[in-house]
């Protein structure tokens, strides 16, 4: 296997397939991997009693000592005049080896009154290589937990079905950048 080295410092070896990898003396604060999850399934989350979480999609995680950043805007579309008074918002990941990590960095808007039905939730935030530590598959998903009434909305990406002035599919997208330390 090949390396490519800048003075004493390893940029780039080479893999069992032959492609080209990131090595350890790739500057810190690099991004490394950059992926997007798109979910534009029309999903009905109303409801509003108890725990509630729902797939947004998945991504590899390619290093075991890199940090995670993300951002995303779930869209939702909310019946006249409801209350959107979920307090437990929540984004998660999860792994074959990591079994629930969330992050309280989902928060929305809160609105209400008729002329309020398309809404967004949007999440940014930080997770560690300590806090997602393996070289894997996660899966991401979003929700609420916590007591009482935990209502979000009637429909996360909604389309024209459930107002003509949507013009066509909503979709939901999340952007994560895998970053060195």
């Amino acid at each position: 296997m090949a390396t490519l080295k800048l003075n004493s410092y390893e940029l780039f070896t080479q893999s069992e397939n032959n492609k080209p990898e990131f090595g350890a003396g790739v500057p810190s604060g690099s991004i490394i991997k950059a992926s997007a999850i798109v979910n534009n399934t029309r999903t009905d989350i109303s409801g509003n009693a108890g725990n509630r979480s729902f797939t947004w999609g998945t991504f590899i995680k390619s290093r075991t000592d890199t940090n995670i950043i993300f951002t995303g805007t779930l869209l939702v579309h909310d019946d006249a005049s409801n209350d959107s008074d979920a307090t437990g918002l929540y984004i998660g990941f999860a792994s074959s080896s990591l079994s629930d990590f969330k992050k309280r960095t989902l928060s929305r808007i809160d609105v209400t009154g008729s002329n309020f039905k398309e809404r967004f939730l949007q999440t940014t935030g930080f997770c560690s290589a300590s806090q997602l530590p393996y070289a894997e598959t996660y899966t991401v998903r979003w929700g609420v937990d916590g007591t009482g009434s935990n209502y979000i909305a009637n429909y996360w990406n909604p389309n024209t079905s459930d107002d003509s002035r949507y013009m066509d599919q909503r979709e939901s997208t999340l952007l994560i950048y895998e970053i060195m330390p």
